[in-house]
């Protein structure tokens, strides 16, 4: 009898999703982020997320969400609802054409009552001067109002 090991993906499946990350978003939610594959395999149809809780004895697998990509940005991301807080989850992000692609994962992310202000994704990088003004897409995530400083005064 062989081993047992996971399946393999199909040679043509999608490439793995790059930068995931996931922070807490409020007592039920996790907030997820991920960049799009940098060497896509033919065209991404759905992002799925899924949320594998860490705790009470069997890895128990969440419903799938699946969500069409956004191409206007260089990051995707989805508000994970419906977990238990203080509970850790592990989450996983998988891009999908015609194939299931390979998933990419972080671990250990637990829902929690008055998350800090965090930037989860950050639209690129930009390489500038010094004293250069510079404005980029980012996605601010946080249980306060957010309130940025800057030498001109207060900014939202």
């Amino acid at each position: 009898m062989p081993p047992l090991s996971p399946p393999l993906p199909h040679p043509r499946a999608q490439k793995q999703t790059e930068k995931v990350k996931a922070m807490p978003y409020n007592e039920s939610c996790v907030m997820v982020s991920w960049s799009h594959p940098s060497r896509p395999q033919g065209v991404t149809r759905f992002y799925c997320i899924y949320a594998i809780r860490q705790t009470g004895g069997s890895h128990a697998r969440l419903r799938e969400k699946c969500i069409p990509p956004d191409f206007s940005k260089p990051y995707n991301y989805y508000l994970y609802c419906n977990l238990e807080l203080h509970v850790p989850y592990n989450i996983s992000v998988l891009a999908k054409n015609r194939f299931d692609g390979r998933p990419a994962s972080i671990a250990s992310v637990s829902p929690a009552i008055d998350s800090p202000i965090s930037i989860i994704s950050i639209g690129g990088t930009i390489v500038a001067q010094e004293n250069m003004r510079v404005s980029m897409d980012c996605l601010v995530i946080g249980g306060f109002p957010s309130k940025w400083r800057s030498t001109n005064g207060l900014m939202e």
